[in-house]
């Protein structure tokens, strides 16, 4: 049993196998009635996040495919900034400050004038603390820890880079930081036009407006508004501790706003009536034409009473069918991110599969029942389609298991020699006992190695053969015709067996 773990941990350990292209998909989340938007913007963030996660999906982010010029603009403003700290870098290490100055800053500049499209924040911390350590080298410890302090307001876990940052660097690093705790922390509050947009400070999801944000470090800070259909609104903001910062964002129609605020209307009310391997109609197909996307996750959002009722399908465009059906979650209503990034979290592991949203699909994408090789069941297995982690799994066991077995069977060899050895040696030589005992161990050795091998290739032959994943739920209720499945969980005890047949 120990052999078969270990044997386990070593192909857990494995490199991944590459994964496939990833497929566009666009998320697509609208309140229904009254009081109900403000809940749709939470489950827009978190069901966006959650298919992010899934390394066969890439996530389209709707202002910059609607946002039409103000997108295009910034995209290539960040070209330019990327180039820039490059070219800053490059004087940095040259010693050449002056110009390192000038690339950096006017890098910085190109992220603030477009900080509605600024989403990785690290970017930027990287050009405040290469600002920073150029101010420094040039003598300038005060405007340097200015910058360094900027860093980390917007990015605390930034850390001095040994490459550029010596001791005496990296100790105004640490008195910056110390200095930036002791201040007072101040708040900001943000309202939007039209209201119920999400709120993100410093590339981090923080509410819906009207929103107020607490405990902001003092600082220079970058706020960004996203809505569907609008385009981003962003801005830096300067916050001073135990003072309030406020501000209202009004946010302007996309490019493209009548025509695909109509597509959106026209397909949402047919949402709860879809089951998987439906087909859809032209709608579905000139919307996802609109946002260039092979599919569609669609998510309607209902406040009942004291409730918030979460209805999703996902739909295939190019097939031009569900994928899956209406899956609901409901949940008692509540304000805070953490719960909807819980339930929107169950809702995705319940109905799509953890972890893989187009995991366990019913039908093929021709309509036809049963499953193909990119809608095949039972999900992902240590990060990737268990089809491919079993192969993975024969694979190393059978290559581990013969160098174990050619391992055992040169100690064997070696043993027969010093066997022979012995045979043709005195017995009354002192090497005779040496060559009796070296026989002795180098046997036992082999037989071990032998026998490990063997349980390795054994070990995995069966696992192949004899292990298919757990059915979902939604697998069992569709399966015609008799089979039966035996699943293997890991757990924090140890593994959780399962068995299910049909007749």
């Amino acid at each position: 049993m120990k052999v078969f773990g270990a044997f386990l941990a070593v192909c857990v350990a494995a490199p991944r196998l590459a994964p496939a292209a990833q497929k566009p998909i666009a998320v697509l989340v609208r309140g229904a009635g009254a009081g109900s938007d403000k809940a749709a913007g939470f489950v827009a963030h978190y069901l966006r996040a959650l298919i992010a996660e899934d390394e066969r999906y890439r996530v389209a982010d709707l202002s910059d495919t609607l946002g039409g010029d103000t997108a295009d603009r910034a995209k290539k403003a960040f070209e330019v900034a990327e180039e820039m700290v490059q070219k800053g870098r490059a004087a940095y290490e040259t010693l050449d400050l002056d110009p390192a100055i000038d690339y950096l800053n006017t890098a910085l500049n190109k992220y603030e004038r477009h900080a509605g499209h600024v989403t990785d924040i690290k970017k930027v911390a990287e050009v405040l603390m290469l600002l920073g350590a150029t101010h420094i080298l040039r003598g300038e410890d005060k405007t340097g820890a200015k910058r360094l302090a900027q860093a980390i307001a917007i990015d605390p876990s930034v850390e001095p880079d040994p490459r550029i940052f010596n001791p005496s660097m990296r100790e105004i690093f640490q008195d910056a930081a110390k200095k930036l705790a002791e201040r007072p922390q101040g708040t900001v509050s943000m309202t939007s036009n039209p209201s119920y947009a999400e709120v993100y400070l410093d590339g981090k999801f923080v509410g819906v407006t009207p929103t107020a944000m607490d405990k902001v470090p003092e600082g220079r800070h970058f706020v960004r508004l996203v809505r569907e259909g609008y385009k981003s609104w962003g801005k830096v903001i300067e916050v001073v501790g135990q003072v309030e910062a406020a501000d209202t964002a009004t946010l302007k129609a996309s490019d493209n706003f009548e025509e695909y605020d109509a597509l959106v209307e026209a397909v949402m009310p047919s949402l709860p009536n879809k089951a998987a391997g439906d087909k859809v109609g032209v709608v579905f197909r000139q919307l996802g034409t609109l946002l260039n996307v092979d599919e569609l996750m669609l998510a309607e959002v209902r406040l009942d009473g004291e409730r918030v009722r979460v209805l999703a399908v996902l739909v295939g465009v190019t097939e031009g069918q569900v994928i899956r059906g209406a899956a609901t979650q409901t949940f008692s209503y509540d304000s805070r991110p953490e719960t909807y990034a819980k339930e929107i979290g169950d809702l995705i592991k319940k109905n799509f599969g953890e972890g893989a949203v187009a995991s366990g699909a019913t039908s093929k994408p021709d309509g036809s029942g049963g499953t193909n090789q990119a809608y095949a069941s039972g999900g992902q297995c240590a990060g990737m389609p268990c089809q491919k982690f079993k192969t993975l799994i024969l694979a190393v066991g059978a290559g581990g298991g013969a160098l174990l077995g050619g391992l055992g069977a040169l100690f064997d060899y070696l043993a027969y020699v010093d066997n022979g050895d012995y045979k043709d040696t005195p017995q009354t030589s002192p090497k005779s006992d040496e060559l009796m005992g070296s026989g002795k161990t180098k046997a036992v050795l082999g037989d071990v190695f032998v026998g490990l091998g063997i349980a390795v290739i054994g070990a995995s032959v069966g696992m192949y053969f004899l292990w298919n994943p757990a059915p979902t739920a939604n697998e069992v209720v569709n399966q015609k015709g008799s089979g039966w499945s035996f699943g293997v969980v890991p757990t924090p005890g140890g593994a959780a067996a399962s068995f299910s047949a049909s007749f």
